[in-house]
């Protein structure tokens, strides 16, 4: 019994960053996911914009937005700057499980291929988007990781930006 307050206190105490301005529901505009409906949920490094995690899962449910994206009529899509730092690795996966997300995507922009997703996280995501730099500044262990998840999932797409 213990353990489950333990858990409850650290949900509670959990924080995300949120760029509420720039997160938004609508239709997905590029890639494999274009046109499908989407909470597109931009991750802020930025400790001002830092909430806690129940707050911002109350926020998403009274803007409706919960209840798309758990009965699957819409995509969770996490996104930012400098998301695959593994600062809100946590943060993520735990929004994702409160809103009780059928499908989970996350984006990692060009120049942010630095690591292997933990497993908790990779778990909890459906699909990736990787912006690929053409100047191949990546970790190519991270990058083979995404490929070999392409090959047996399908469920990573490539973008290159010129």
């Amino acid at each position: 019994m213990k353990a489950v307050n333990l858990q409850k206190m650290s949900i509670q105490d959990l924080h995300i960053g949120f760029n509420q301005q720039s997160s938004a529901f609508g239709p997905f505009s590029y890639g494999r996911q274009a046109g499908k409906p989407t909470l597109d949920f931009v991750v802020s490094k930025n400790d001002a914009n830092k909430q806690k995690v129940r707050s911002v899962e109350s926020m998403i449910d009274g803007w409706t937005w919960k209840d798309k994206v758990s009965s699957g009529f819409s995509r969770l899509r996490f996104s930012g700057s400098d998301i695959d730092t593994g600062e809100q690795d946590e943060a993520m996966t735990t929004l994702a499980r409160l809103l009780d997300a059928r499908f989970v995507d996350l984006e990692i922009g060009q120049n942010q291929i630095e690591r292997i997703p933990p497993r908790e996280l990779s778990n909890s995501i459906d699909f990736y988007s990787l912006f690929v730099p053409t100047d191949r500044r990546f970790d190519e262990d991270a990058f083979e990781w995404f490929a070999n998840q392409s090959q047996k999932y399908d469920n990573v797409e490539f973008l290159f930006k010129f």
